[in-house]
């Protein structure tokens, strides 16, 4: 039976791949973006147009492999560059003050408008590193800005953490964040990956990536169609993805 983050993330993937195929189409990234896939390429749209809507709370995450930190890059090098938005970094492994982050902030909102949720502050995106290090009464102020401080006009970004139990955690706390959703590659879109990657040194960077990520980056492996005899399912599949890290391994070497 899934569980209620589940369904939660279930639900805002759908959302991400079937609404607004036209803001995919017609986006236009500031930078020269390299997708791991289509998928990918849509959610990615969804989660930068997230930061600019009435919403902006944004999970960045992906069940079982770590895209997360490359795309959050991208993230945080398009919108450093809009004059529309102000990042804001908050690091509590490394002992940053979130609530003098959030109280500077405050200090420039006029008393009028605090408790309202229309505002004329800029939009600011408090980008969230490190998260796993996060405290309740940390993640207690930073769910604030989702209502009682709406008018401080402090969106979130976050990436949920690679590992199961950090992942569930984050996802409870950030219950009235939206949560996106970046599947794993299947077999067939790795293989494409490894050809492109003989003429596009980027493409070999982003294998590398998934290098680092074997045990769980892909779906499904092509190539598993019979089982000899004798041999289990898994084990067969586990040879093929060997094989063709590999191969991987050879190309990156290469390039």
């Amino acid at each position: 039976m899934m569980q209620g983050d589940d369904l939660k993330v279930v639900a805002t993937q759908t959302l991400a791949e079937s609404n607004d195929a036209d803001l995919v189409e017609t986006f236009q990234w500031k930078l020269d973006v390299n997708f791991f896939c289509e998928q990918h390429k849509r959610v990615m749209a969804q989660i930068l147009a997230g930061t600019k809507s009435d919403k902006p709370f944004c999970v960045l995450d992906s069940s079982g492999v770590a895209y997360q930190d490359f795309y959050k890059e991208i993230l945080i090098s398009e919108l450093k560059d809009d004059e529309n938005i102000r990042l804001l970094f908050f690091d509590p492994k490394f002992g940053d003050d979130l609530v003098k982050l959030i109280n500077k902030e405050l200090e420039a909102l006029p008393l009028s408008q605090v408790g309202e949720r229309e505002t004329d502050q800029i939009r600011k995106i408090l980008v969230i590193d490190n998260e796993s290090y996060t405290s309740d009464l940390e993640w207690a102020l930073i769910d604030s800005l989702t209502n009682e401080l709406r008018a401080s006009n402090i969106g979130v970004l976050v990436a949920a953490p690679a590992e199961s139990v950090l992942r569930a955690e984050l996802l409870e706390k950030a219950a009235n964040f939206d949560v996106f959703n970046l599947r794993k590659l299947s077999g067939g879109e790795v293989e494409n990956l490894i050809g492109q990657a003989v003429d596009a040194p980027e493409k070999a960077v982003m294998l590398a990536m998934l290098d680092q990520k074997e045990d769980d980056s892909v779906e499904s492996i092509p190539g598993v169609d019979e089982v000899p005899a004798g041999e289990k399912e898994n084990e067969v599949e586990s040879k093929v993805k060997s094989n063709m890290w590999q191969r991987l391994r050879g190309l990156i070497k290469r390039s």
